[in-house]
This record gives C-alpha cells, sequence and structure tokens, in this order.
C-alpha cells in the first residue's frame, strides 16, 4: 500500500532514492597533498590502512575519515578514495572522497589510477591478469611454445 499522507520515516527514506540514480562530478586530485589510495582494511574508530599511489612506488598509511562523511559514507575494504596528507605527520592522512566502480574505471582509463608499479622501468604499469605484461609470463608462454613443438616433432612409433 502506497504511503500517501507520510508517516513515520518517508520522507527520510524517499529522498535516498534519487541521490542513488543522479550522476555526481568526477573530483580529481588537484595538487601534490591530495593523491588517491585503496582501501587496505579497517581499523575501527572511522580508521583505514590506505596503499598510497606515490611516484616510487606505494606508500601505507593510516587513514582518517572526515568528520562530515562519518554515517553518510560507507567504506570497505578494495574501496579507491582521495586522500588529503598532513604536512606535519606522513604516516596520517584523511579520507576526503569515496569513489564508486564508475569513477575508478575512469580514473584508470585517464591514467590517474595505477594498479601496480615496475621498479626497473620507473614508470607504472597496468596488469589486468589476461595479458604478458612482464618477462616472466614471456617466458613461460615461450616454454609452453617450446613444449608444445616438442610434442609435435616427437615421433611416437619409435618407442
Amino acid at each position: 500500500m502506497v504511503n500517501i499522507k507520510g508517516g513515520k520515516k518517508h520522507k527520510k527514506y524517499a529522498k535516498n532514492k534519487n541521490d542513488v540514480t543522479s550522476k555526481r562530478k568526477l573530483i580529481k586530485a588537484e595538487n601534490e597533498l591530495e593523491k588517491y589510495a585503496k582501501i587496505l582494511k579497517p581499523m575501527g574508530n572511522n580508521r583505514f590502512q590506505c596503499q598510497c599511489i606515490e611516484k616510487n612506488g606505494f606508500k601505507d598509511r593510516l587513514g582518517v575519515l572526515r568528520g562530515k562523511m562519518r554515517k553518510r559514507v560507507w567504506i570497505k575494504t578494495g574501496d579507491f578514495v582521495l586522500i588529503s596528507l598532513r604536512g606535519f605527520q606522513d604516516e596520517k592522512c584523511d579520507i576526503i572522497y569515496k569513489y564508486n566502480m564508475d569513477e575508478v574505471s575512469v580514473l584508470i582509463k585517464d591514467g590517474d589510477i595505477r594498479t601496480s608499479y615496475d621498479k626497473e622501468d620507473t614508470s607504472y604499469s597496468f596488469s589486468n591478469g589476461n595479458g604478458s605484461d612482464n618477462e616472466e609470463d614471456n617466458n613461460m608462454a615461450e616454454i609452453g611454445n617450446n613444449y608444445n613443438n616438442v610434442d609435435e616433432e616427437f615421433d611416437y612409433d619409435d618407442i
């Protein structure tokens, strides 16, 4: 039955339905004090262990959820967030924005978020698991090809 008159919590839940379908404006890091991070695990009391993307690799920091986001935005393991670094504490940061999966795919496509880091090349490389990006995968593919060629050249009648 449809609630025509309103009632307890009716307007509160009706408002939230429109927020889910609306598209948000993509917010990117503006300066060197704002960086992208991936949530590794929740630590409790609105604190999270974050893996921050740096110029020379990844760095783990303790991320503190900002007050405006508490009890409004729920963060879980594996989410990508925008953090603000503290000038006086290098090991701590503030979580200021949470990205949804559509926004993360746009950031990866633009090259803002990197998923893996290659130390020899000193540049970020993307690895999605189905391509052969590094030398080990190429070597394993060559060994597999050589193994297949051995089976074709082997004559079973000699046995």
